[in-house]
């Protein structure tokens, strides 16, 4: 007994319906199978293949840095990126294998580096003190592979090929670079569209505080219920009245689920709370209109109601103790003719 359950590994967390697999969630396959360059099926049926790693690296650049390496290098380059756990890891070793350094010479020819004049606004008539050129490149990149525990400096395309990556992360993380920032993967950290702000269930809140709950008297456990002709769905209509802009915001399911979730009042009094006595008294000491005199008489009165019910339950927890059925039936029957 005790190795099949011990092959059967940690149990996994359960919830109130079913057990709890994030591995197989859609959103969280798609993730993973990008992160280790596998084929998956997007959110609209359309298949991805696998990544390869390339064969035959090759480039125009004047050194021909494609050169440097052997098909060997790049396997074990290959092998080892797609071999780390999470994006962020392999972002942080893209940003350790690429060095910024400030532009050398500039050209006129560069399309990303065209000077921008940028006037100073001052009376001095020196032209040199009244306006400045800013260039939009100020900084350039050098991309480096690990060759046999060596880095040797190759070219974008090279360093895109080798890695399977698109120019568009590189740019990401050499931004990242320049802000002394590591990479942190931001995938799924947005606020969902689908969220209701927190006011608008602080308003929620507020209007199921706002109706009368009364408490049972009698059974263990004491118990909250609201009045027997409330339901869940007249109180979201009575919310609606009275926040008529909230009628495209908050759906009846969302407001059933958050009253679920944090009051789940029962309706109407239950079976075991059958005392009359305590509702009409306490009713009358709510009323506004009812005089001082009226009042403490109706507080003399709870309070010998209440003593009286304390004595009778005291008395049938002495005669349930017992084990003498007979006798504590006999009770209860007296008690009832009483």
């Amino acid at each position: 007994m005790s190795e099949s359950s011990d092959s059967d590994g940690p149990s996994q967390p359960k919830r109130k319906r079913g057990i709890t697999n994030p591995n197989t969630y859609k959103r969280n396959v798609i993730r993973e199978s990008r992160t280790k360059g596998k084929g998956y099926v997007t959110y609209k049926g359309k298949g991805i293949e696998s990544k390869v790693c390339p064969q035959n690296v090759t480039c125009k650049c004047p050194i021909k840095c494609h050169s440097k390496i052997d098909q060997e290098v790049v396997t074990d380059i290959w092998d080892y990126f797609y071999s780390l756990e999470t994006k962020n890891c392999q972002d942080t070793y893209l940003q350790s294998l690429i060095e910024a350094r400030a532009v050398g010479r500039r050209t006129k020819s560069a399309k990303n580096d065209v000077p921008v004049t940028v006037d100073n606004e001052l009376d001095d008539e020196d032209e040199n003190e009244r306006s400045e050129t800013v260039y939009k490149r100020k900084h350039t990149f050098v991309c480096y592979i690990k060759n046999k525990g060596c880095l040797v400096p190759v070219c974008k395309n090279v360093f895109l090929k080798v890695h399977g990556v698109t120019g568009e992360r590189i740019r990401r993380i050499c931004s990242l670079l320049l802000q002394n920032k590591s990479p942190r993967d931001l995938r799924g950290k947005n606020r969902s569209g689908n969220s209701i702000p927190g006011t608008v269930c602080n308003l929620i809140h507020q209007h199921v505080s706002s109706y009368d709950v009364k408490v049972t008297h009698y059974g263990g456990k004491p118990k909250k219920y609201l009045d027997a002709r409330l339901t869940v769905k007249k109180m979201y209509e009575m919310f609606l009245d009275k926040h008529p802009d909230l009628t495209n915001v908050v759906k009846y399911n969302f407001y059933y689920t958050y009253y679920k979730e944090n009051f789940d009042y029962r309706f109407g009094r239950p079976q075991v709370d059958v005392c009359c006595t305590c509702e009409s008294l306490s009713s009358k000491l709510r009323d506004p209109l009812l005089c001082e005199s009226a009042k403490r008489t109706a507080v003399a009165e709870m309070m010998v109601h209440k003593n009286r019910a304390k004595k009778y339950f005291k008395k049938l927890q002495d005669y349930s103790n017992d084990k003498d059925d007979e006798t504590l039936a006999i009770f209860r029957l007296h008690a009832k003719s009483t």
